[in-house]
């Protein structure tokens, strides 16, 4: 318990609820800021460094990878962190998400490839069937 380990365990700690808080509520903000250059079709400098956040989808679906983020993040993180000693609300909790993500995939569409707005709706389905 030096003072060295007390340093390095406070950055730490501040960083593991810095990264899934902050990435997507950075990626978010980005997003926001490039909004206008991305609905018109016109790139601007911060819209083409972002392209690896929308590129994939729809222009009307350009927000969508900070949800699937945080859907991401849920799944694998808080829904753990916020259920400990409740296995079964655990399952319940996922399974809810990814039934939810998979009812918003099948509305919109967001993705330009139709293979890959199939594959993902496969792996929505099999994410909610393997929670059952």
């Amino acid at each position: 318990d030096s003072p060295e380990y007390k340093e390095v365990e406070a950055w730490a700690i501040g960083l593991i609820f810095l990264w899934p808080l902050g990435v997507p509520a950075l990626y978010a903000y980005l997003l926001w800021k490039c909004r206008n250059a991305i609905r018109t079709r016109r790139p601007n400098r911060l819209s083409r460094a972002t392209i690896f956040l929308w590129g994939d989808y729809e222009t009307r679906c350009f927000w969508w990878e900070p949800f699937e983020i945080l859907r991401r993040l849920t799944l694998t993180g808080f829904v753990l962190i916020s259920t400990t000693g409740y296995s079964m609300m655990r399952g319940l909790i996922a399974t809810l998400i990814s039934i939810a993500f998979l009812m918003g995939l099948s509305v919109l569409v967001p993705l330009r490839s139709k293979i890959d707005d199939a594959l993902v709706l496969g792996c929505h389905l099999s994410l909610g069937v393997l929670f059952l």
